[in-house]
């Protein structure tokens, strides 16, 4: 327990450290470039703070120079003036050039005379001016002031010159300008005095850009900068007057911090390495580092006192379960103690699942009392079933019996599965359109209290709710016939008003399922419908036809007659079934009887009337009947001399006794003999007093038996199932224990013992 705390205590120390210093890591970084992008906004703002006092400055001057007293009477009138006055204004204005380092050249247009005055050149006619396209763009925008930077190529020196140029429209006393005054400013004389002048070094990495194109007007050379910038304005990371972005530049990270400026249309950026900035962050990371060890550390020892301190009580929980013996040292506390809470809640789960189990058990009771009449007081049992959450709130009550034709699956080991899933499915599909609660009447048998509110229905159910149940009936049996390959019949009761008459409705519906050999495997019965409307008569000549064709063996015409008979009386619903069921009987019956008057000893023949109310459907019947028809016919045959059954039965043991393993069905035996299954079937019950299948099983059962118990080798199941001739073990299985009461693996160990 001691490791454990230790453990779990350091775990949570680490994590919780490690959290801290990496929210704390995430924030100081953030804080740092905050501080990147906020210092370089403010050496930004005052490099273009510092450009716009020098561009007022330029523009001070242009304005001086555009008041000279020569210049104005000479843009109204340059026609009466003589060369010696231009060269006059011309020498005022190469004054201002000499006396200005940064300026390179001033000229003014003319407007009137279309000349050019400049300071280098002379008068020149503007169409032989070599800065023609300027002073033609300059002067269609006259009520701008123009600054633009540009490369200058003059026709004196043939020399190009990058120069920033300045505009005025000129004089500016006239409403309607007769000129331009053009002032070029050397760039790099301009840059060279603004970061001067901005306290600006070339180590800073401050450049000067133009907005447009980005491309690089001032600033120590660095590749890929104007690339860089417009990759960033393709993705719209440029946006707004300032910002800091990350780029890469000649294989190195930077920083670079972005401003717009207002009266030029140029972008000061200044850009920062970004090995600065890990630099930075690697430095905080020793100390949080340094910070988090000491914090491991101080949280070591307390985590060692608290699980020192809290793993004592655990040592004398230990010692009590152990009584302080060896193993108290070596177990585990935690262990000890949550092994017995889970004993604890284990049989609490138990004791939970018990009284859940006894529920649904009370609930079938009372249910099942309810139908049989086996109430002590129905006051009392309508209380019993509202304490377990059924209440009746409507007035009408009917009782409902299914029958569950489960026959194939009686040994099936999900039998019990395979019945509880059909039960519930049936009480769904009811629940879903009125209140049932139902029982397990017995093992093909299921019950039901149906409890609803239909208006003045008499007896019966009306046509909606009668509709509703019979959609409930044929969606159980859909997916029964789906999953199971079985059908459910459904008998329901006649209708009452209290639930003290719900036996009588179970009786009737009883009664109604009493009636299923004259019905259809699926079909739905009410017993008011049961009630035949018709007059019933016997029919004596279908009876004197079929004994007819039974002494004259004549298997065809005798099938035609019982054909006949079925769709009359047995497929025709508007007769009673009751009357309709007696009268089969009485048929087969008279038959019989009327053979023995003839003469003739018939042999017992597997009919009676409990089989007649044992078959499940209309279709079991007829084919009971028709067999019973049948055999009566092979017998007959037998005693005219036709057959000889000893020798047949000869022949047939012995074929079973020598083939059992290779048999497939009792057909193929019938087939070697060569009579029919009827009648080989007449033989073995009339001689031997057993079916043939059951003397083949017994047969391949004693077989098995000396296989289980054969010392010089020791068989398995599957190995004998393949002897014997079974397909599988479950069969094989099955059919063992029905015969010794025991299964194969019992029988082996007994012997075994007995050995």
């Amino acid at each position: 327990m001691f490791n454990k705390l230790l453990t779990s205590y350091m775990v949570t120390i680490c994590l919780l450290s490690l959290l801290i210093g990496s929210v704390y890591m995430v924030f100081y970084s953030h804080e740092v470039k905050s501080e990147y992008e906020r210092s370089t906004a403010e050496a930004m703002s005052s490099m273009l703070s510092h450009a716009d006092t020098l561009a007022s400055n330029i523009d001070q001057l242009t304005l001086q120079l555009s008041l000279l007293p020569e210049l104005s009477p000479m843009l109204s009138n340059p026609f009466q003036y003589s060369i010696l006055q231009f060269g006059n204004v011309k020498e005022a204005l190469r004054n201002q050039i000499t006396t200005n380092s940064m300026l390179y050249s001033i000229y003014v247009y003319f407007k009137l005379n279309n000349k050019v005055l400049t300071t280098s050149e002379g008068l020149y006619p503007l169409d032989e001016f070599y800065d023609e396209a300027y002073v033609k763009r300059a002067d269609a925008k006259q009520q701008e002031k123009r600054r633009s930077v540009r490369v200058l190529s003059s026709t004196v020196d043939r020399q190009n010159v990058e120069v920033i140029t300045w505009g005025r429209p000129i004089p500016l006393t006239s409403s309607v300008p007769l000129g331009s005054l053009i002032v070029n400013v050397k760039r790099s004389v301009f840059f060279e005095v603004l970061y001067n002048y901005a306290n600006v070094s070339s180590s800073d990495h401050v450049y000067v850009l133009d907005s447009s194109d980005f491309h690089v007007l001032s600033g120590p050379p660095l590749e890929d900068l104007s690339q860089s910038l417009r990759d960033l304005a393709v993705q719209n990371k440029l946006t707004g007057a300032a910002g800091l972005q990350r780029i890469e530049l000649g294989g190195e990270e930077f920083f670079a911090g972005f401003m717009k400026g207002e009266q030029f249309d140029w972008t000061v950026v200044k850009l920062i390495p970004y090995h600065s900035y890990v630099e930075v962050l690697r430095a905080k990371l020793g100390e949080v580092i340094r910070i988090e060890l000491v914090v491991l550390l101080i949280g070591f020892a307390l985590a060692y006192l608290f699980s020192m301190r809290l793993s004592r009580p655990w040592k004398q929980v230990l010692a009590s379960f152990t009584g302080g013996a060896q193993s108290a040292r070596l177990a585990d506390e935690s262990t000890l103690v949550s092994e017995a809470i889970a004993r604890l809640l284990k049989e609490n789960e138990h004791i939970k699942g018990t009284l859940r189990q006894s529920e649904p058990i009370i609930r079938y009771r009372l249910l099942y009392d309810m139908l049989v009449d086996s109430l002590a007081s129905p006051d009392v049992t309508e209380q019993q079933l509202a304490n377990i959450g059924i209440a009746f709130p409507h007035r009408y009550f009917a009782a409902l019996v299914v029958v569950a034709d489960l026959r194939k699956y009686e040994f099936h080991e999900d039998y019990n599965r395979i019945k509880l899933l059909l039960f519930s499915l049936t009480e769904e599909a009811l629940g879903k359109r009125l209140l049932a609660v139902g029982t397990i009447l017995d093992h093909m048998h299921f019950g039901y209290v149906l409890n609803f509110e239909q208006g003045e229905c008499g007896d019966d159910f009306e046509g909606e709710l009668k509709q509703q149940l019979k959609e409930a009936a044929d969606e159980v049996n859909a997916m029964a016939q789906t999953d199971f390959d079985l059908t459910l019949q459904f008998a329901f009761g006649r209708v009452y008003g209290s639930l003290t008459q719900v036996y009588s409705s179970y009786v009737d519906a009883k009664r109604a399922a009493n009636w299923k050999a004259l019905l259809h495997e699926r079909d739905v019965v009410f017993f008011g419908d049961s009630v035949g409307t018709v007059r019933f008569d016997y029919p004596l000549e279908l009876q004197k036809e079929l004994i007819a064709r039974i002494i004259t063996i004549d298997r065809t015409q005798a099938d035609e007659v019982l054909t006949d008979f079925f769709t009359r009386y047995v497929y025709n619903r508007n007769y009673p079934r009751e009357q309709a069921q007696e009268t089969i009987v009485m048929l087969m019956s008279s038959i019989i009887q009327h053979l023995y008057t003839q003469g003739y000893e018939m042999p017992s023949i597997p009919y009676s009337s409990k089989r007649v109310g044992e078959c499940r459907n209309s279709s079991e019947l007829e084919r009971l009947l028709r067999e019973c028809v049948h055999l009566l016919m092979d017998q007959l045959e037998q005693l005219q001399g036709k057959k000889h059954g000893n020798a047949y039965l000869k022949q047939a043991t012995s074929f079973m006794e020598v083939a059992y393993h290779e048999i497939a069905s009792v057909a193929e035996v019938a087939t070697h003999v060569g009579i029919s299954v009827s009648y080989l079937n007449s033989l073995f019950r009339t001689e031997l007093g057993t079916s043939p299948l059951d003397y083949l099983t017994k047969v391949r059962i004693e077989q098995s038996k000396a296989l289980l118990t054969d010392r010089g080798y020791r068989y398995s199941l599957q190995d004998i199932c393949r002897q014997i001739g079974y397909n599988d073990v479950q069969s094989f299985i099955r059919f063992f224990k029905k015969h010794e009461s025991m299964t194969p693996g019992e029988f082996r160990k007994r012997k075994e013992c007995s050995l």
